[in-house]
């Protein structure tokens, strides 16, 4: 054969379908067979078929809510993301702890070791080519680096596209340009995943959307009383998405931000040194508060958590919806300092909740309250 065929090799599929609740994998082993040569690969797989319909993300017919945590390739102790795949198991079920069942990476690319261990777990991972135009020329205006992101994109999709986790392709960051050229060259490449829409939310630029402020979803303007996101702001924009047949992705929900548990100095033992941490606990001592830097930790917390069960029992109470991403389940000390997490930036819990109590407001299956308000006198009736 001719280097770079391919062959389509027929074979009998395992039964049992892959999802969140059921991650069943099955392996195929291939024996080629040259006269005195024979080379033997064994390949691991899941059925599944992701597809959308009326607004909302199907997993083998089913309608599916994505609910997970961005991960923005914060790794404090070592600068770079782990190659083994336990250390990626610990985090992904961390996550599935809180009812998540989604991971998004934002701008990277995650090693072979998430992906076989989200094959594992049953968690639908979102990569992205690694490109945020910032400060930078906007895609179609450098042809090499442009080539690169081609290139990048074939290299991703070849490499990782086997993966039933692999469920979702997005092309960056928050960047403008003509990403479509990227999405239709994606799809060409591979379709067993989904493609956000990069330029232009129609059907025919991508697969689903993902949107923010000018819908409501992040910043101070919402959550409010009885918030579905399509009434929150009467609009064409709003009017537009609700009426489409895209499912939309929320993103970047949340960014509640909490004060600093100081706790954490002793854990920056790698590459990642914590001066700002150091900064705000000198300012403390330095106003004669240094006693009550654990109650406002406490306190700050507990209400950042308040908010992001609020923001996401909106998602909740929405239809149709595909789902939302909150910014980081755990605090980001990457962009100066957002401490936003109810986890710290090694995953570990603040104690400020507990994964069954998240799981009360966030999981496949949640009981919702609806009321016309959320302020009463005491001569007014209660109906919800």
């Amino acid at each position: 054969p001719i280097a770079g065929t391919v062959t389509d090799v027929p074979f009998t599929a395992s039964s049992g379908v892959w999802d969140e609740f059921s991650a069943a994998m099955h392996t195929v082993t291939v024996i080629l067979q040259s006269k005195k040569y024979q080379h033997t690969k064994t390949v691991a797989y899941g059925i599944r078929k992701l597809t959308t319909g009326k607004g909302q993300f199907m997993v083998n017919g089913h309608a599916v809510l994505m609910r997970g945590p961005v991960n923005e390739c914060v790794y404090p102790a070592t600068g770079y993301p782990p190659m083994d795949k336990e250390a990626w198991l610990r985090v992904l079920r961390i996550c599935k702890s809180y009812g998540f069942n989604f991971m998004r990476f934002n701008s990277w690319c995650p090693p072979e070791a998430a992906f076989r261990a989200a094959d594992e777990t049953g968690i639908y991972l979102q990569v992205e080519l690694p490109f945020w135009s910032i400060d930078a020329p906007v895609f179609g205006e450098h042809p090499q680096r442009d080539q690169f992101l081609f290139d990048e994109l074939r290299r991703i999709l070849t490499t990782y596209g086997n993966h039933p986790s692999f469920a979702f392709m997005a092309m960056g960051n928050e960047s403008p340009g003509p990403f479509e050229a990227l999405v239709h060259a994606g799809k060409k490449t591979d379709s067993r995943m989904l493609y956000r829409c990069q330029n232009g939310d129609t059907i025919s630029n991508g697969d689903y959307a993902e949107r923010g402020t000018e819908i409501g979803q992040r910043g101070v303007k919402g959550p409010r009383t009885d918030w579905d996101r399509w009434s929150l702001f009467k609009s064409k924009t709003t009017d537009r998405y609700k009426q489409s047949p895209l499912p939309t992705f929320a993103h970047e929900v949340g960014q509640w931000s909490s004060y600093p548990d100081f706790d954490q100095l002793k854990k920056f033992t790698g590459n990642l040194k914590p001066y700002n941490y150091e900064r705000f606990q000198q300012s403390l001592a330095a106003h004669y508060m240094a006693s009550q830097a654990k109650d406002f930790a406490t306190a700050s917390g507990r209400f950042a958590v308040s908010l992001y069960k609020d923001e996401i029992e909106g998602c909740l109470r929405t239809f149709p919806y595909g789902g939302f991403q909150i910014v980081e389940a755990r605090d980001f000390p990457g962009e100066g300092t957002a401490i936003i997490g109810w986890l710290d930036a090694f995953w570990d819990s603040k104690g400020l909740i507990t994964p069954e109590e998240f799981r009360r407001f966030c999981g496949p299956v949640v009981c919702l309250l609806r009321m016309p308000k959320r302020i009463y006198t005491n001569d007014e009736g209660f109906v919800a």
